[in-house]
């Protein structure tokens, strides 16, 4: 599988999101599963963006459908071809520079929007980075992970207590770590706040890290253009202050803080977001040490 993964690195990036697209159209038609969640998922989304005087296309369940076909056929092109953006410009990224320089570390959140899986790629063309990492449900994905996501200057950690310890060393050195911040976390890793206006099991990690360690946030979105694709960089200005989150109220404000973030950033983009993410789930339960512990350590 990882030699025809290769090959199709060779084909152009239209043919690619050409064959995203069927795909994407075919898991829409064939899977009754897919179609609930993202009817859903968008429905929920509209409401919100009704609250904020917006409206989503009406489309968008079929443009959701295309792009989460890209977001497989694109990993080709993004892990096996640098070159086809090494020379992307990156917007804001100056302003990543000036927080580096910081000597705190930087703490990227990149949402399921865009071509997500190309921020590490980026980042680390100047900065290394460590970024966390769940096991893939499919063991032939799981195998494409291990064998092409990793690179020399891009660790993966486990979404466990050593990989936090390791976020925690990275951080007090200086460097950065990325998250993706609308993911649902292990149960007793998160806590429960609004996204678009329904209650979501939402991450406090990226939080709790910024208060141990002092280091900035930063939002990071690959947006996907007919030319390939363009990426930008903006600190997160928090609406608070981060020694005052004490008690599980405080952490459920900032973590409804987090999401509305994201949810801006999705309204500014809807057709790019990855829809469908079952985003309200239940967490699961593991048995590893909870983040909150962890940090506080």
């Amino acid at each position: 599988m990882a030699r025809l993964f290769k090959l199709f690195a060779l084909l152009p990036l239209g043919a690619l999101r050409g064959m995203g697209s069927l795909l994407g159209l075919a898991v829409l038609a064939f899977s009754s599963r897919t179609r609930r969640m993202v009817a859903t998922n968008i429905a929920q989304a509209q409401k919100g963006a009704i609250r904020r005087g917006l409206e989503l296309p009406s489309n968008l369940g079929w443009h959701a459908a295309l792009r989460s076909g890209w977001l497989v056929t694109e990993l080709p092109a993004i892990w096996c071809r640098p070159d086809r953006w090494k020379d992307l410009m990156i917007d804001g990224g100056d302003q990543m520079n000036e927080l580096l320089a910081r000597r705190k570390g930087l703490i990227v959140l990149t949402p399921h929007l865009g071509a997500f899986e190309l921020a590490p790629r980026l980042i680390a063309r100047h900065h290394p980075l460590s970024i966390m990492y769940r096991p893939a449900r499919h063991a032939s994905m799981e195998v494409l992970l291990q064998a092409f996501r990793p690179s020399t200057k891009i660790q993966m950690v486990p979404a466990r207590a050593s990989g936090i310890r390791h976020f925690l060393r990275t951080l007090k050195s200086g460097g950065v770590v990325g998250l993706l911040p609308d993911q649902v976390p292990v149960a007793g890793e998160g806590g429960w706040a609004p996204f678009f206006d329904a209650p979501a099991y939402t991450m406090t990690l990226p939080l709790r890290l910024a208060q141990k360690t002092g280091a900035p946030l930063a939002w990071v979105v690959v947006r996907r253009v007919p030319s390939g694709w363009a990426m930008s960089v903006r600190q997160w200005t928090l609406p608070f202050e981060l020694d005052a989150l004490q008690s599980p109220e405080d952490w459920a404000m900032a973590a409804q803080c987090m999401n509305q973030d994201i949810e801006q950033l999705i309204l500014s983009a809807p057709e790019d977001y990855l829809w469908t993410y079952n985003r309200y789930r239940q967490p699961r339960s593991e048995l590893v040490e909870p983040a909150e512990a962890t940090v506080a350590e």
